[in-house]
């Protein structure tokens, strides 16, 4: 069911996405509580808000070029956008640009999270996720996933198979 409206976008929470998000967490309190704190925030709201805002970006573009958006569902492998596209001219061009215009999202995501990892980290930006060692430092962890997530997310939406956007 709808839970939130985005801009009078439906926005449906597939009952697996919570379910994933605690099993998640529940998992990595095998290795410790503060493992479980950050699986908890990595995959609950980093993951849930960068997709959103990957699909936000494709239905942006298609109410920018005439088409109107039915809902959006974010499920634990994703997120669908229904996109009604009979108002904005179907060809060819217009669908490929609705469909890179999610992952471009990622690429002013990454700016964010790496421009809080530059201020924070003395100028260096690394992909370091530093939770096994003593000089763990939760913060600069969490920068280093929330980039990866759109590293990884960015890339792999651009793969040509259905249902990625590629």
């Amino acid at each position: 069911s709808g839970i939130v409206g985005v801009d009078y976008i439906p926005l449906y929470i597939h009952p697996f996405w919570p379910i994933f998000w605690l099993l998640s967490s529940l998992c990595a309190l095998q290795v410790s509580m503060r493992h479980a704190f950050f699986v908890l925030i990595v995959t609950g709201p980093i993951l849930f808000s960068t997709v959103l805002i990957h699909e936000l970006g494709h239905c942006a573009m298609a109410v920018y070029l005439g088409g109107s958006v039915e809902k959006i569902l974010l499920w634990p492998l994703g997120g669908l956008a229904s996109i009604d596209s009979a108002n904005y001219s179907h060809q060819p061009l217009n669908d490929a640009i609705v469909a890179i215009a999610g992952p471009l999202t990622h690429i002013p995501q990454i700016a964010i999270w790496a421009s809080l990892m530059y201020i924070m980290n003395h100028g260096k930006v690394a992909l370091e996720w530093q939770l096994n060692n003593g000089s763990f430092d939760f913060l600069l962890s969490l920068f280093a996933a929330a980039i990866s997530i759109q590293l990884a997310l960015f890339f792999f939406n651009l793969l040509p198979a259905y249902p990625l956007d590629g």
